[in-house]
């Protein structure tokens, strides 16, 4: 669906990227007369409002402005290498339709990502989401920092432990494949890469993993792996690549918070199977179980910001699974709130869920789901 930037650009960027691995006041009037406690509640919600969360707004303007007035300028620097194309490939009121964005915390240190990704503005319950992402920016030190891209040429995608997955080329010999993690200082680290090369003489393709990140066949190992192998270990890795939920853009606000009605990254919820150390103290957790849970399902549910209206859903009991009978209810969930949920086991029909409303006030509701891949807890949204 994007269209390519000019063909010289993308080779440049490509060939760098294989390489390495590696507030907003709203301001009265002067002659406008504020009430004194009026201006108070403003000074005090702006004071609430997170340092990153004003930062990234700013980027937010700025991206908003390109696509729907053209406006270049107020562009961050880095990480609009896909926004081009998608600016070039449709009209205005297109572009701001196929861009979300969402804030995600992809490396546990509190302070959430600003992302942006592909909207195909399908919604699923009352949100949007997409796999493919444009740019990824962190928040360290009081600073937002580039940290990735992907474009038509270099696709970017999130795995479920947070990892980013780029897959890319610059000519029909060189390929890359790499999964590289956010470390909290900002910086990224490669953990694994493997790429391509003509083979000499033979017209095929030799693959190689990479030892240091950077697609260089000395000092590389040459892999006992085909070239058909190498793709299809692409493939594999981005069906597994997680769908992130977004604010699209053609919903932007021009006032108040620019992040209001994501629900996803307020929450975590994982099976205890997962948790790493096998001495974790659960007596913090609220003990919720099921009616006669069918064999039994152990997970672990986690509040990132306050929810109200928190249910447990039984899915399986319904004639229409999204009107889903309560079994557990409480009116508010506080920020940090812990519940140990004793489910019925996970089989390829979900039998439990959860719903909560947003802070945009609007009632979500998730089926708890479990991945055929590595048995890891995931939400879904349903209507």
């Amino acid at each position: 669906m994007r269209c390519k930037l000019v063909k010289g650009v993308l080779l440049t960027l490509l060939a760098a990227a294989l390489l390495g691995c590696g507030a907003e006041k709203k301001m009265a009037a002067p002659h406008e007369k504020v009430p004194k406690a009026e201006a108070a509640a403003a000074a005090a919600a702006i004071v609430k409002v997170p340092a990153y969360e004003l930062e990234y707004a700013n980027i937010v303007d700025g991206v908003y402005d390109f696509l729907a007035n053209g406006n270049s300028k107020r562009l961050p620097q880095q990480g609009t290498t896909g926004i081009y194309e998608l600016r070039d490939h449709f009209n205005a009121d297109e572009a701001v339709k196929h861009l979300g964005y969402t804030l995600l915390d992809i490396n546990n240190d509190k302070v959430p990502e600003l992302i942006f990704a592909f909207n195909n503005n399908e919604i699923r319950g009352k949100g949007y989401y997409g796999k493919e992402l444009y740019a990824v920016y962190t928040f360290v030190d009081g600073q937002v920092k580039f940290v990735d891209e992907g474009w038509a040429r270099s696709s970017l995608e999130l795995q479920p432990d947070g990892t980013l997955l780029t897959r890319g080329n610059i000519s029909n010999a060189e390929y890359v494949l790499a999964v590289h993690d956010l470390l909290k200082d900002g910086s990224t680290r490669c953990l694994r890469m493997y790429f391509t090369k003509a083979q000499e003489g033979a017209g095929g393709l030799e693959v190689y993993r990479s030892s240091d990140g950077r697609a260089f066949a000395d000092g590389s190992e040459r892999m006992q792996m085909t070239a058909d192998e190498f793709f299809e270990m692409g493939n594999e890795l981005s069906s597994y690549s997680t769908e992130v939920e977004l604010l699209p853009l053609h919903e932007y606000k021009q006032s108040g918070s620019k992040f209001k009605g994501l629900a996803m990254p307020y929450l975590h919820i994982m099976g205890v199977h997962e948790l790493q150390d096998p001495q974790a103290d659960l007596s913090g957790y609220e003990q919720v179980s099921v009616p006669d849970p069918f064999k039994g399902a152990d997970v672990l549910f986690r509040t990132n910001a306050e929810l109200q209206d928190f249910q447990l859903l039984d899915l399986q009991g319904a004639a229409n699974k999204n009107d889903g009978r309560v079994l557990y209810s409480k009116d508010r969930l506080q920020a940090g709130a812990k519940l140990y949920l004793h489910l019925s086991s996970f089989e390829t029909i979900p039998k439990n869920g959860i719903a909560f409303k947003d802070d945009a006030g609007r009632l979500r509701k998730f089926a708890i789901c479990v991945s055929g891949r590595d048995g890891s807890i995931y939400l879904h949204e349903i209507d």
